[in-house]
């Protein structure tokens, strides 16, 4: 009916113009009715051959049928922005699914009101050409802040699975995010499912605004793609039918929102692929931040990350498939944000391209290693992430673990532990295992932390930091569980040692983030099975 009501409103406005424009009410001003008699001399659009040489194009109007300038509508491969008219038009692509528009910054999200999810985007048919969009305006006029959550890999491959996302992982952000003032939006990373497709409509419900409070955009991972189909399309149309486009962008204050599928399926098993992209959504890349203002914050969405790139592969960007060449993009804007999922770790990486830095949150996972505890391979707690946008800039962000506060960001251990999960015949024991030393592993750190040590309230020195694997998660995923050692032994750079000045009573570990956070941990955690990571304390 607000489709109808709007497009009921335009059309009249046009036919009372007797030309495809607006006239806007006449000013007083000189100036201005010097501009709108050499707007009238401009040749109008032509919406007739419009219709006739193309077979996509529509209007975006408002709530009040007013047409809306400088919305960018795609389908994927083409881009075209609207004009004053409103009007956008080009010719699909053979294998575009979706019509969307990316959404306007003085604009508010769209949620559909049976999935709960964003819905900026209207399905393709071959006998139908026209598709309207009708966008509501921001009430109170473009937001300055506001609070972007990243959760990556949920990764269910069981209704058990799917139990424990919505009971602890949804249950958690819409908790947390309630004790946030200001908008919110959220970005999930790929790996929705674990190559069970009917699982998809349980977790999409799972995914409602209403349970999360918070409404979800959808990237694509390598376990969402459909493998063993025939082709690249029929291997992600499922991922479209459930959750939205593949390829798409949205604006949130000053920054712009890209989302994109960099998951190179090579029609096999679920292991045979690359990660990067194609010559077209290279194009589609470029063509959609041509539209956009490069003192604009830019974040950059997709599932696997770039890091150092392979050459092969599906664990980071192949070189070869446009990696250097999206990088170098991405430097184009004032800051850019890399926002990936995939790896079942945390870690953050900074890129430095043509002199500018450009930072890679790779996000430890929802699904920790793959819902087997409560822990993620390299200790990292099952969690998302939270940024706060201020204008052009992040001006904070933390890993939020689930079930625990956002302060428990470290965990702590003796390097004389010796850890073993039960196992009769295996241990493990941290590199730096001397006498009085420590370690901390400090999960989303970066060369910018700062960790200091404190032996019975007296500062004695600053931490190390060094490349180890997590032996207490090691032991218990692979002496308890029996799992992988080559998938559950990963060494990561984000632990500290440090070696005690004496026999103090009491040890506690102080950790200065980027920003200044400061956070705090005393207990260690021990190979005792009290602390298995099996529950949550």
């Amino acid at each position: 009916m607000q489709m109808a009501t709007a497009m009921i409103l335009f059309l009249l406005v046009l036919a009372c113009n007797g030309k495809n424009k607006v006239e806007e009410a006449p000013d007083e001003s000189p100036d201005q009715e010097q501009e709108q008699e050499q707007e009238q001399e401009e040749q109008p659009l032509d919406f007739a051959a419009i219709q006739a040489a193309y077979d996509t194009y529509g209007f975006v109007l408002d709530t009040a049928g007013h047409p809306l300038e400088g919305v960018v509508v795609s389908d994927g491969f083409s881009s075209s922005r609207t004009g004053k008219e409103g009007i956008y038009w080009f010719n699909r692509h053979a294998n575009a699914y979706y019509v969307h528009y990316s959404v306007p910054e003085n604009c508010r999200v769209p949620v559909d009101k049976t999935t709960g999810l964003p819905a900026f985007f209207q399905q393709l048919k071959s006998a139908t050409k026209r598709y309207d969009f009708i966008l509501k305006p921001m009430e109170h006029g473009v937001e300055t802040t506001f609070t972007l959550v990243c959760i990556a890999d949920p990764q269910v491959k069981t209704v058990a699975n799917t139990n424990r996302f919505k009971n602890e992982t949804v249950v958690d952000v819409r908790q947390h995010l309630s004790g946030i003032d200001g908008p919110k939006y959220g970005v999930v990373l790929g790996d929705i499912i674990f190559d069970v497709p009917s699982l998809f409509p349980d977790i999409r419900s799972a995914m409602h605004v209403n349970k999360t409070g918070v409404p979800l955009f959808q990237a694509i991972g390598n376990h969402d793609h459909l493998f063993g189909a025939a082709n690249e399309i029929e291997s992600q149309r499922n991922f479209e039918r459930q959750l939205g486009p593949l390829n798409y962008s949205f604006n949130r204050g000053n920054a712009h929102i890209v989302v994109m599928d960099n998951v190179l399926h090579l029609l096999g098993s679920a292991s045979t692929y690359n990660a990067g992209f194609t010559a077209e959504q290279f194009t589609w890349l470029q063509n959609d931040l041509s539209f956009v203002s490069k003192d604009k914050l830019l974040l950059f969405c997709v599932h696997i990350p770039f890091k150092i790139g392979s050459v092969s592969g599906g664990s980071t960007v192949n070189r070869n498939a446009y990696y250097t060449e999206v990088l170098n993009l991405l430097a184009e804007f004032q800051e850019a944000h890399i926002m990936v999922g995939h790896t079942h770790d945390n870690s953050n990486y900074i890129h430095t391209v043509k002199g500018k830095q450009i930072y890679e949150h790779v996000h430890g996972t929802a699904c920790g290693a793959w819902w087997n505890s409560t822990i993620a391979k390299d200790g990292t707690p099952n969690g998302y992430a939270i940024y706060t946008v201020d204008g052009s800039t992040i001006t904070n962000w933390y890993y939020k673990p689930t079930r625990y506060s956002k302060d428990f960001q470290i965990r702590l251990y003796r390097g004389t532990d010796v850890f073993t999960g039960g196992h009769a015949s295996k241990s493990w024991q941290f590199i730096a295992h001397n006498a009085k030393q420590i370690i901390a592993n400090v999960w989303n750190s970066d060369p910018d932390w700062v960790v200091k040590v404190y032996e019975d309230n007296t500062l004695t020195g600053v931490m190390s930091p060094y490349t180890d694997s997590d032996c207490w998660a090691v032991a218990y995923h692979v002496g308890n569980k029996g799992l992988s050692e080559t998938t559950y032994d990963k060494a990561m750079d984000h632990f500290y040692h440090y070696t005690l000045t004496g026999n103090p009573q009491k040890v506690e570990i102080e950790a200065i983030d980027r920003f200044g956070n400061k956070y705090y941990q005393s207990a260690f955690c021990s190979p005792s099975a009290a602390d298995y990571p099996d529950q949550y304390d």
